[in-house]
């Protein structure tokens, strides 16, 4: 995964341009290195802590890159779009290259999922994960691969599957 050693090189760069506190940057600091040690799972807790005190792009797309090292999928995609999607950020205007190198690897692991069903306000949900209720106005992201998918509604047997979904295809589930 070639994209992994561009990240690991590059996470570190951060714009002047974007005006911090001293408390941000030195949680994003230290993230950065425990990324540097190969310690995902605790660089992305102090992102998350990151994120809760300045809300900054930069901190968003550090998010989605620590998660993507931990190969979860569904929250890199959201996080890195979300990250992306911030277009006069200086900071994802300098990497906006890496961000979207990061996204194209995130979506090799990922494919579409359309649930339909016959009951509206259905809960959809998968991996335990609430994904929204019938009918669906959008196709879900998901990981691809095997996957539990759950429908239920008040007054209704719930119904249970594992379904496959292949990277970069559209899988469709009935429900009835």
């Amino acid at each position: 995964m070639r994209v992994l050693g561009v990240i690991a090189a590059l996470v570190a760069l951060t714009s002047t341009a974007e005006a911090q506190s001293p408390e941000v940057n030195a949680l994003v600091h230290q993230g950065v290195e425990l990324r540097r040690e190969r310690r995902d799972r605790e660089a992305l807790e102090v992102f998350l802590r990151a994120w809760e005190v300045s809300h900054a792009p930069r901190v968003m797309a550090q998010i989605g890159f620590a998660e993507l090292a931990l190969g979860r999928w569904v929250d890199a995609e959201a996080h890195l779009v979300e990250a992306h999607s911030a277009a006069t950020d200086p900071w994802i205007t300098e990497h906006r290259e890496l961000l979207e190198e990061a996204m194209r690897e995130v979506g090799r692991h990922m494919g579409s999922l359309d649930v339909r069903g016959n009951v509206a306000g259905a809960e959809v949900r998968v991996e335990g994960r609430r994904v929204g209720a019938l009918p669906f106005a959008r196709l879900v992201r998901v990981a691809a691969g095997t996957t539990t998918l759950e429908v239920g509604a008040p007054g209704y047997l719930p119904v249970r599957r594992s379904i496959v979904v292949a990277p970069g295809s559209l899988t469709r589930e009935t429900v009835s």
